[in-house]
């Protein structure tokens, strides 16, 4: 496979205004992964009819606090991955077993695959659980490398800490990463293998 191109936006709640903005953005773009979309599973298809030149994967945050019938407080989470179409010759939607996750595999030619999981962490919201929350996700990326044997990973998103922080949820990201033999790519939250 030659190169491509990644693009990773938290979009604070999918709009038309964050469309416009990944229509204009997207044009030399072959995997888009967002973060806190803020979509229902009903709403979606929303961001298809934007990016019609994509496959969507989404995994949806709101469920739960929507079916509670609570209406209140901040919207968050919802992750999606888009494949530009004629990226891979088939692109699947991978099992997370979490809200904070969306995977998908693309199989390309030669029998190569790869997998690219958007990744919107647990935020700190001063609720002490949230180390747990952050270890669940990680230990849940960590099955989606042990059932992927093989394939290339791309992870990116919105890890919620930064790579120079004294929090346990960067050291997790760290013990995460070397064990997988991963790296944080930049100060932006990044990380990719070298395999």
């Amino acid at each position: 496979m030659a190169s491509f191109s990644v693009m990773s936006l938290n979009c604070h709640g999918f709009n038309a205004g964050t469309a416009a903005y990944l229509h204009r953005a997207c044009k030399s773009v072959d995997v888009i992964l967002l973060q806190e979309t803020w979509l229902p599973d009903v709403n979606c298809g929303k961001i298809g009819e934007f990016l019609r030149d994509f496959d969507v994967f989404h995994t949806s945050a709101m469920e739960h606090k929507l079916s509670s019938g609570f209406r209140c407080g901040r919207l968050f989470g919802g992750t999606t991955v888009l494949i530009l179409k004629s990226f891979s010759l088939n692109s699947y939607k991978v099992v997370t077993n979490s809200l904070c996750l969306s995977a998908v595999c693309c199989q390309f030619k030669g029998g190569n695959s790869m997998v690219f999981c958007g990744v919107y962490m647990p935020y700190d919201d001063g609720f002490k659980d949230r180390a747990l929350e952050y270890e669940a996700v990680i230990g849940n990326i960590q099955g989606i490398l042990d059932r992927y044997i093989g394939c290339k990973f791309v992870f990116g998103g919105d890890l919620n800490v930064t790579k120079y922080s004294s929090s346990i949820e960067r050291v997790m990201v760290d013990d995460f990463c070397l064990i997988n033999n991963l790296r944080w790519r930049n100060m932006r939250y990044q990380f990719w293998s070298e395999l």
